[in-house]
């Protein structure tokens, strides 16, 4: 089970983005709003999901759709959805450019505790590394399978699921 606390003084709370994970094994993530079809609504992150949510989000962010920081981001899903994606080589290129981008922006902002204030080490990353992924045209889904490493020493294997955006 992902290390988690009910001790939210000095944290800064994030609002759950992401389908949350009770139990840290290879797991897909999702919108939580397909989660929340309950009626439950948002709940709080904290340590490993908040650093992951804060992560997929800067991932699957495309460059310059950022008002006030089109800087931020990266090609990953602009080169999917446009089909530049014609061999794993190049995948793996344009996956770890947006994984780096994605890992020095938190770990910047990890750093500007003169503006954020400054988090515990559970929250902080420390490297994303490409695991694995999955290419599957017939549903026009890439899965890239993430290992996530925090200051804390804890790492997670996230699955994300990214739909290419053409209509089958």
């Amino acid at each position: 089970m992902i290390a988690s606390t009910i001790d939210y003084a000095g944290r800064q709370l994030d609002m759950e983005l992401l389908q949350h994970v009770a139990t840290p094994v290879n797991q897909r993530v999702y919108p939580a709003v397909d989660h929340w079809k309950d009626g439950s609504g948002p709940s709080i992150v904290t340590g490993m999901q908040k650093v992951v949510q804060r992560y997929a989000k800067l991932l699957l962010t495309d460059i310059g759709s950022v008002k006030f920081d089109e800087s931020l981001g990266g090609e990953l899903l602009t080169d999917i959805r446009k089909g530049k994606i014609q061999s794993n080589s190049y995948l793996e290129f344009v996956f770890n450019v947006a994984s780096h981008n994605a890992v020095q922006k938190m770990m910047y902002d990890d750093n500007n505790t003169d503006v954020y204030g400054d988090s515990p080490d559970d929250e902080k990353i420390t490297e994303a590394r490409l695991v694995d992924y999955e290419l599957r045209p017939e549903t026009a889904t890439i899965y890239v399978h993430v290992e996530i490493e925090t200051r804390a020493g804890e790492m997670f294997t996230y699955v994300i699921p990214v739909r290419m955006g053409i209509s089958r």
